[in-house]
């Protein structure tokens, strides 16, 4: 039976699931990339330094986790319209020169981690 699953997930490019993304190792992709520090991506700093790179996050962890706004809300200590709110203000901004690139950043990082399957 492994030996057909294994077929099955080289045909269709799955990754077995310990290698599938995660909330967390997407927010540590973009703490790499921004310097803040975990802590304070989940705590309640409210500051331009820690508020953008927590919002990416959570538009990340949207768009590349099977994730709820609900588990997104758990995950970052917020309520879900939080969520909903920050992941809304990094689409409306997303293609600023203040932003665009950080993001870029992070999703090519995504990409070489986690490639997406073969069509």
């Amino acid at each position: 039976m492994s030996d057909h699953l294994a077929q099955i997930r080289r045909l269709f490019g799955a990754q077995p699931i310990t290698e599938r993304i995660t909330m967390r190792a997407v927010t540590e992709i973009v703490v790499e990339k921004s310097g803040v520090k975990l802590r304070d991506i989940l705590s309640d700093r409210r500051d331009e330094a820690t508020l953008n790179p927590r919002h990416v996050a959570m538009y990340l962890c949207r768009h590349h986790t099977p994730r709820s706004y609900m588990q997104l809300g758990e995950f970052f200590r917020r309520d879900h319209g939080s969520v909903i709110n920050g992941v809304q203000r990094i689409e409306r901004v997303r293609h600023e020169d203040w932003i665009a690139g950080f993001i870029e950043n992070c999703e090519s990082e995504i990409a070489e981690r986690w490639p997406p399957a073969a069509v």
